[in-house]
């Protein structure tokens, strides 16, 4: 899923996701929250089911638009990179 998400970021500039849609889906918001709430938790209790939470948020930001969560999911996301080897796109 790391391969799948990264193919889904490279069709964007950095400057297309500063200015991306905002999520407006209620549903997909409160999903988020959720996410957010156990991405916390799995880095504690269970690091290595929090790449899927982490994937999950970057997924549901690109498909359904950014909510105040999103940054959340993207500096993990970023971190997991960074963890795989692949610092500069991390960095990103």
């Amino acid at each position: 899923h790391v391969v799948q998400t990264r193919l889904m970021l490279n069709q964007f500039q950095d400057s297309d996701l500063l200015n991306y849609e905002v999520m407006t889906d209620r549903s997909k918001m409160m999903a988020m929250r959720f996410l957010a709430m156990l991405e916390t938790s799995f880095m504690m209790a269970k690091p290595s089911s929090q790449a899927f939470v982490t994937i999950k948020m970057v997924q549901l930001s690109i498909s359904h638009g950014m909510s105040r969560i999103s940054p959340v999911g993207f500096a993990h996301f970023g971190s997991l990179l960074g963890t795989l080897g692949n610092i500069l796109e991390g960095y990103r």
